[in-house]
Protein backbone atom coordinates (compact mmCIF):
# COMPACT_ATOMS: atom_id res chain seq x y z
CA UNK A 1 0.00 0.00 0.00
CA UNK A 2 2.89 2.36 0.75
CA UNK A 3 4.32 1.72 -2.71
CA UNK A 4 0.95 2.38 -4.34
CA UNK A 5 0.55 5.64 -2.45
CA UNK A 6 4.04 6.88 -3.30
CA UNK A 7 3.67 6.02 -6.99
CA UNK A 8 0.25 7.69 -7.09
CA UNK A 9 1.63 10.90 -5.56
CA UNK A 10 4.65 10.82 -7.88
CA UNK A 11 2.46 10.48 -10.99
CA UNK A 12 0.10 13.26 -9.86
CA UNK A 13 3.01 15.62 -9.20
CA UNK A 14 4.50 14.90 -12.63
CA UNK A 15 1.13 15.47 -14.30
CA UNK A 16 0.24 18.78 -12.68
CA UNK A 17 3.79 20.12 -13.09
CA UNK A 18 3.62 19.57 -16.84
CA UNK A 19 1.37 22.36 -18.06
CA UNK A 20 1.39 21.11 -21.63
CA UNK A 21 0.18 17.67 -20.47
CA UNK A 22 -2.66 19.28 -18.53
CA UNK A 23 -3.58 21.46 -21.51
CA UNK A 24 -3.65 18.64 -24.05
CA UNK A 25 -5.59 16.37 -21.71
CA UNK A 26 -8.26 19.10 -21.58
CA UNK A 27 -8.09 19.89 -25.29
CA UNK A 28 -11.23 17.89 -26.13
CA UNK A 29 -13.13 19.86 -23.48
CA UNK A 30 -11.96 23.13 -25.04
CA UNK A 31 -13.06 21.92 -28.48
CA UNK A 32 -16.52 21.08 -27.13
CA UNK A 33 -16.81 24.53 -25.55
CA UNK A 34 -15.80 26.21 -28.81
CA UNK A 35 -18.32 24.18 -30.81
CA UNK A 36 -21.07 25.05 -28.36
CA UNK A 37 -20.24 28.76 -28.36
CA UNK A 38 -19.84 29.05 -32.14
CA UNK A 39 -22.39 26.63 -33.52
CA UNK A 40 -23.97 23.73 -31.66
CA UNK A 41 -25.27 25.64 -28.63
CA UNK A 42 -27.39 28.05 -30.65
CA UNK A 43 -28.65 25.23 -32.87
CA UNK A 44 -29.86 23.22 -29.86
CA UNK A 45 -31.47 26.27 -28.26
CA UNK A 46 -33.35 27.09 -31.46
CA UNK A 47 -34.52 23.49 -31.76
CA UNK A 48 -36.04 23.63 -28.28
CA UNK A 49 -37.66 27.01 -28.94
CA UNK A 50 -39.13 25.67 -32.17
CA UNK A 51 -40.72 22.84 -30.19
CA UNK A 52 -42.42 25.34 -27.91
CA UNK A 53 -43.42 27.58 -30.81
CA UNK A 54 -45.16 24.71 -32.60
CA UNK A 55 -47.52 24.22 -29.66
CA UNK A 56 -47.90 27.95 -28.94
CA UNK A 57 -46.14 27.78 -25.59
CA UNK A 58 -43.35 30.36 -26.02
CA UNK A 59 -42.92 32.73 -23.07
CA UNK A 60 -40.75 35.77 -22.41
CA UNK A 61 -38.21 33.64 -20.54
CA UNK A 62 -38.17 30.66 -22.91
CA UNK A 63 -34.96 31.66 -24.69
CA UNK A 64 -32.97 32.33 -21.51
CA UNK A 65 -34.31 29.13 -19.93
CA UNK A 66 -33.28 27.13 -23.01
CA UNK A 67 -29.79 28.63 -22.92
CA UNK A 68 -29.36 27.67 -19.26
CA UNK A 69 -30.64 24.15 -19.94
CA UNK A 70 -28.27 23.61 -22.87
CA UNK A 71 -25.43 25.01 -20.78
CA UNK A 72 -26.06 22.41 -18.07
CA UNK A 73 -26.43 19.70 -20.72
CA UNK A 74 -23.05 20.68 -22.14
CA UNK A 75 -21.39 20.73 -18.70
CA UNK A 76 -22.59 17.16 -18.12
CA UNK A 77 -20.86 16.01 -21.28
CA UNK A 78 -17.71 17.95 -20.46
CA UNK A 79 -17.38 16.35 -17.02
CA UNK A 80 -17.38 12.89 -18.60
CA UNK A 81 -14.94 13.96 -21.32
CA UNK A 82 -12.55 15.34 -18.72
CA UNK A 83 -12.45 12.07 -16.82
CA UNK A 84 -11.65 10.10 -19.97
CA UNK A 85 -8.93 12.43 -21.27
CA UNK A 86 -7.19 12.91 -17.91
CA UNK A 87 -7.14 9.13 -17.42
CA UNK A 88 -5.53 8.80 -20.86
CA UNK A 89 -2.74 11.19 -19.92
CA UNK A 90 -2.00 9.75 -16.49
CA UNK A 91 -2.07 6.11 -17.62
CA UNK A 92 0.28 7.21 -20.38
CA UNK A 93 2.92 7.57 -17.66
CA UNK A 94 2.97 3.77 -17.47
CA UNK A 95 3.82 3.63 -21.18
CA UNK A 96 6.47 6.31 -20.68
CA UNK A 97 8.06 4.49 -17.74
CA UNK A 98 7.97 1.17 -19.60
CA UNK A 99 9.53 2.51 -22.80
CA UNK A 100 12.28 4.29 -20.85
CA UNK A 101 13.15 1.26 -18.74
CA UNK A 102 11.88 2.65 -15.43
CA UNK A 103 9.40 -0.19 -14.99
CA UNK A 104 12.29 -2.68 -15.00
CA UNK A 105 13.79 -0.79 -12.07
CA UNK A 106 10.44 -0.78 -10.25
CA UNK A 107 10.00 -4.51 -10.80
CA UNK A 108 13.32 -5.46 -9.14
CA UNK A 109 12.22 -3.73 -5.92
CA UNK A 110 10.17 -5.56 -3.25
CA UNK A 111 7.05 -3.81 -4.58
CA UNK A 112 4.54 -6.17 -6.18
CA UNK A 113 3.30 -5.67 -9.72
CA UNK A 114 -0.21 -5.29 -8.31
CA UNK A 115 0.80 -2.32 -6.17
CA UNK A 116 2.57 -0.72 -9.13
CA UNK A 117 -0.50 -1.19 -11.31
CA UNK A 118 -2.75 0.28 -8.62
CA UNK A 119 -0.43 3.26 -8.37
CA UNK A 120 -0.98 4.18 -12.00
CA UNK A 121 -4.72 3.51 -11.84
CA UNK A 122 -4.99 5.42 -8.57
CA UNK A 123 -3.25 8.49 -9.96
CA UNK A 124 -5.49 8.43 -13.04
CA UNK A 125 -8.58 8.17 -10.89
CA UNK A 126 -7.60 10.87 -8.39
CA UNK A 127 -6.26 13.22 -11.07
CA UNK A 128 -9.48 12.98 -13.09
CA UNK A 129 -11.54 13.62 -9.95
CA UNK A 130 -9.52 16.73 -9.12
CA UNK A 131 -9.99 18.11 -12.63
CA UNK A 132 -13.70 17.20 -12.55
CA UNK A 133 -14.27 19.07 -9.29
CA UNK A 134 -12.42 22.14 -10.59
CA UNK A 135 -14.38 22.03 -13.85
CA UNK A 136 -17.67 21.77 -11.96
CA UNK A 137 -16.78 24.74 -9.75
CA UNK A 138 -15.83 26.96 -12.70
CA UNK A 139 -18.86 25.81 -14.72
CA UNK A 140 -21.28 26.42 -11.87
CA UNK A 141 -19.89 29.89 -11.24
CA UNK A 142 -20.47 30.69 -14.92
CA UNK A 143 -23.95 29.12 -14.76
CA UNK A 144 -24.90 31.30 -11.78
CA UNK A 145 -23.46 34.37 -13.52
CA UNK A 146 -25.74 33.60 -16.48
CA UNK A 147 -28.79 33.63 -14.22
CA UNK A 148 -28.97 30.07 -12.91
CA UNK A 149 -29.16 28.91 -9.31
CA UNK A 150 -26.55 27.06 -7.27
CA UNK A 151 -27.15 23.32 -7.32
CA UNK A 152 -28.39 21.67 -4.10
CA UNK A 153 -25.84 20.00 -1.82
CA UNK A 154 -27.34 16.55 -2.49
CA UNK A 155 -26.86 17.05 -6.24
CA UNK A 156 -23.21 17.91 -5.67
CA UNK A 157 -22.75 14.76 -3.61
CA UNK A 158 -24.43 12.65 -6.29
CA UNK A 159 -22.20 14.20 -8.97
CA UNK A 160 -19.10 13.43 -6.90
CA UNK A 161 -20.20 9.83 -6.32
CA UNK A 162 -20.95 9.42 -10.01
CA UNK A 163 -17.54 10.85 -10.90
CA UNK A 164 -15.84 8.31 -8.61
CA UNK A 165 -17.51 5.38 -10.38
CA UNK A 166 -16.78 6.75 -13.87
CA UNK A 167 -13.17 7.62 -12.97
CA UNK A 168 -12.63 4.09 -11.62
CA UNK A 169 -13.96 2.57 -14.84
CA UNK A 170 -11.93 4.70 -17.23
CA UNK A 171 -8.73 4.43 -15.21
CA UNK A 172 -9.07 0.65 -15.62
CA UNK A 173 -9.86 0.92 -19.34
CA UNK A 174 -6.89 3.18 -20.05
CA UNK A 175 -4.59 0.99 -17.94
CA UNK A 176 -5.61 -2.03 -19.99
CA UNK A 177 -4.91 -0.16 -23.22
CA UNK A 178 -1.55 0.99 -21.82
CA UNK A 179 -0.47 -2.62 -21.32
CA UNK A 180 -0.74 -3.20 -25.06
CA UNK A 181 0.97 0.03 -26.12
CA UNK A 182 4.59 -0.66 -27.01
CA UNK A 183 5.89 2.90 -27.32
CA UNK A 184 5.17 6.51 -26.41
CA UNK A 185 4.50 7.27 -30.07
CA UNK A 186 1.88 4.52 -30.28
CA UNK A 187 0.25 5.76 -27.09
CA UNK A 188 0.23 9.32 -28.42
CA UNK A 189 -1.57 8.16 -31.58
CA UNK A 190 -4.05 6.16 -29.52
CA UNK A 191 -4.67 9.13 -27.22
CA UNK A 192 -5.43 11.31 -30.22
CA UNK A 193 -7.95 8.81 -31.57
CA UNK A 194 -9.65 8.29 -28.20
CA UNK A 195 -9.69 12.03 -27.46
CA UNK A 196 -11.34 12.64 -30.81
CA UNK A 197 -13.91 9.87 -30.45
CA UNK A 198 -14.93 10.50 -26.84
CA UNK A 199 -17.07 13.52 -27.74
CA UNK A 200 -18.89 11.45 -30.34
CA UNK A 201 -19.23 8.37 -28.11
CA UNK A 202 -20.73 10.55 -25.39
CA UNK A 203 -23.26 12.02 -27.87
CA UNK A 204 -21.85 15.50 -27.25
CA UNK A 205 -21.12 16.66 -30.80
CA UNK A 206 -24.49 15.32 -31.96
CA UNK A 207 -27.39 14.52 -29.58
CA UNK A 208 -28.67 10.94 -29.50
CA UNK A 209 -31.83 11.91 -31.38
CA UNK A 210 -29.77 13.16 -34.33
CA UNK A 211 -27.99 9.83 -34.78
CA UNK A 212 -29.22 6.84 -36.81
CA UNK A 213 -30.73 4.05 -34.71
CA UNK A 214 -27.84 1.71 -35.49
CA UNK A 215 -25.24 4.25 -34.37
CA UNK A 216 -27.20 4.97 -31.20
CA UNK A 217 -27.28 1.25 -30.41
CA UNK A 218 -23.50 1.04 -30.84
CA UNK A 219 -22.99 3.99 -28.50
CA UNK A 220 -25.13 2.28 -25.86
CA UNK A 221 -22.60 -0.56 -25.86
CA UNK A 222 -19.88 1.78 -24.56
CA UNK A 223 -19.57 3.20 -21.02
CA UNK A 224 -18.95 6.75 -22.26
CA UNK A 225 -22.54 7.51 -23.16
CA UNK A 226 -23.80 6.12 -19.83
CA UNK A 227 -21.34 8.31 -17.93
CA UNK A 228 -22.36 11.43 -19.86
CA UNK A 229 -26.05 10.60 -19.41
CA UNK A 230 -25.62 10.15 -15.65
CA UNK A 231 -24.03 13.59 -15.32
CA UNK A 232 -26.64 15.20 -17.57
CA UNK A 233 -29.56 13.70 -15.70
CA UNK A 234 -28.20 15.10 -12.41
CA UNK A 235 -27.35 18.55 -13.76
CA UNK A 236 -30.62 19.06 -15.66
CA UNK A 237 -32.87 17.45 -13.05
CA UNK A 238 -36.26 19.17 -13.28
CA UNK A 239 -35.13 21.68 -15.92
CA UNK A 240 -36.86 19.99 -18.87
CA UNK A 241 -40.15 19.69 -16.98
CA UNK A 242 -39.94 23.35 -15.98
CA UNK A 243 -39.04 24.47 -19.51
CA UNK A 244 -42.05 22.67 -21.01
CA UNK A 245 -44.43 23.59 -18.17
CA UNK A 246 -46.11 26.20 -20.38
CA UNK A 247 -47.24 23.57 -22.90
CA UNK A 248 -51.08 23.43 -23.03
CA UNK A 249 -52.66 20.48 -21.24
CA UNK A 250 -54.45 19.38 -24.41
CA UNK A 251 -51.15 18.41 -26.06
CA UNK A 252 -51.02 14.60 -25.81
CA UNK A 253 -47.25 14.24 -26.19
CA UNK A 254 -45.00 14.64 -23.17
CA UNK A 255 -42.52 17.03 -24.79
CA UNK A 256 -40.23 17.01 -21.75
CA UNK A 257 -39.71 13.24 -21.96
CA UNK A 258 -39.36 13.34 -25.74
CA UNK A 259 -36.61 15.96 -25.57
CA UNK A 260 -34.87 14.16 -22.71
CA UNK A 261 -34.63 11.08 -24.90
CA UNK A 262 -33.57 13.10 -27.95
CA UNK A 263 -30.85 14.91 -25.99
CA UNK A 264 -29.49 11.79 -24.32
CA UNK A 265 -30.58 12.83 -20.83
CA UNK A 266 -32.37 9.50 -20.62
CA UNK A 267 -31.44 6.24 -22.34
CA UNK A 268 -33.73 3.41 -23.36
CA UNK A 269 -33.32 -0.17 -24.51
CA UNK A 270 -36.36 -1.02 -26.56
CA UNK A 271 -39.37 0.50 -24.84
CA UNK A 272 -37.78 0.47 -21.38
CA UNK A 273 -36.09 3.60 -20.03
CA UNK A 274 -33.00 2.93 -17.91
CA UNK A 275 -33.02 4.42 -14.41
CA UNK A 276 -30.08 6.43 -13.07
CA UNK A 277 -28.95 3.63 -10.69
CA UNK A 278 -29.07 1.15 -13.57
CA UNK A 279 -26.91 3.31 -15.84
CA UNK A 280 -24.39 3.95 -13.08
CA UNK A 281 -24.33 0.24 -12.28
CA UNK A 282 -23.58 -0.55 -15.94
CA UNK A 283 -20.57 1.78 -15.79
CA UNK A 284 -19.39 0.26 -12.50
CA UNK A 285 -19.77 -3.36 -13.66
CA UNK A 286 -17.90 -2.50 -16.84
CA UNK A 287 -15.09 -1.10 -14.69
CA UNK A 288 -14.96 -4.21 -12.50
CA UNK A 289 -14.74 -6.49 -15.55
CA UNK A 290 -11.95 -4.42 -17.08
CA UNK A 291 -10.08 -4.29 -13.76
CA UNK A 292 -10.14 -8.09 -13.62
CA UNK A 293 -8.77 -8.10 -17.17
CA UNK A 294 -6.02 -5.65 -16.16
CA UNK A 295 -4.77 -7.91 -13.37
CA UNK A 296 -5.09 -10.98 -15.60
CA UNK A 297 -2.91 -9.35 -18.25
CA UNK A 298 -0.47 -8.15 -15.60
CA UNK A 299 -0.20 -11.68 -14.21
CA UNK A 300 0.38 -13.00 -17.73
CA UNK A 301 3.18 -10.51 -18.28
CA UNK A 302 4.73 -11.56 -14.96
CA UNK A 303 4.73 -15.23 -15.99
CA UNK A 304 6.24 -14.30 -19.36
CA UNK A 305 8.98 -12.25 -17.66
CA UNK A 306 9.92 -15.31 -15.62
Amino acid sequence: MNTTLKLTIRNLKNYFRDRSAVFFSLLTMLIVIMLMVVFLGDMLVQAMLSGLEEVGALTDTSESDAELLILMWTIGGILCVNIVTVCITLCGMFVEDSSRGKMNSFCVTPASRSSLCLGYMGSAMIGSLIVTVLTLIVSEVYYVACGGEILPLMTHLKILGTAVVIAFTFSAIMMLLAFFSKSERAWGALSTVVGTLVGFLGAIYLPMGSLPDGVGTVLKCTPVVYGATCFRSLLTDGMFDEFFSSVPKNIPENLAEIYKDEMGVTLSWGDSALSFPTMLAIVGVFGIIVTVAVFAVMHGKKETAR
